[in-house]
């Protein structure tokens, strides 16, 4: 539904409060017409934006409620797109035992259709899921990030590109490679000529500045 795309978009800017309302709209409307796929898929959405908020765990089982209603014949590209924010939802309450193993499911379902749309950000959650879990996995999380920037290049996804260069680069200077992040992050950012309002372009130039100082 048009709403449920609408918050989707914000929702990747960080703009979190606004697809939080797109979203419960959806579920009402998806309630009262009994559309079971879209209902699900909203309610995961909806869940998604209010633990991005910060407002602790409250949605996180009720998210998971909406995965579990998808139809058995769901097509995979909705319940991939829900996969991925129910990941980025453990990510945030700092579950990554949890959040690994939807990222686990997400890549399956890419294994399955052959279609590699999510990899690049299943890559890149798995990273970070990795990291929070263990800070000893930073050769596995590294070869994850680099593997989301490849996939994400040979897609010509700027935005996930952005977002896993930003990552490796923050881990990179973790551990004291500060001139290669330095390169490789430049590079990226160098390329956009606009969106630089959004939450992924200030966080990439706030760490550059950092590279640069």
């Amino acid at each position: 539904m048009l709403l449920g795309s609408v918050g989707a978009i914000h929702a990747l800017r960080c703009e979190f409060e606004i697809a939080e309302r797109l979203w419960a709209e959806e579920v009402a409307l998806c309630a009262e017409h009994n559309f079971s796929s879209a209902l699900a898929s909203a309610i995961v959405g909806r869940g998604w934006a209010i633990v991005e908020q910060g407002r602790g765990e409250e949605d996180i089982s009720r998210m998971q409620q909406g995965l579990d209603a998808f139809p058995v014949a769901e097509p995979w590209l909705e319940r991939g797109n829900s996969l991925i924010r129910m990941a980025y939802a453990y990510r945030r309450v700092r579950w990554p035992k949890e959040g690994l193993a939807v990222v686990a499911e997400g890549l399956k379902l890419v294994d399955e259709t052959g279609a590699p749309v999510f990899g690049a950000t299943l890559y890149h959650l798995k990273d970070d899921m990795l990291l929070m879990q263990d800070s000893g996995n930073e050769s596995d999380a590294e070869q994850c990030f680099r593997d989301a920037i490849e996939i994400a290049g040979r897609q010509s996804a700027k935005s996930w590109e952005l977002r896993a260069t930003t990552s490796l680069a923050r881990l990179l200077r973790d551990t004291s490679r500060r001139d290669e992040a330095r390169t490789m992050l430049a590079e990226i950012y160098g390329w956009l000529t606009e969106g630089f309002d959004t939450a992924d372009l200030k966080g990439a130039k706030t760490l550059l500045d950092e590279l640069n100082g």
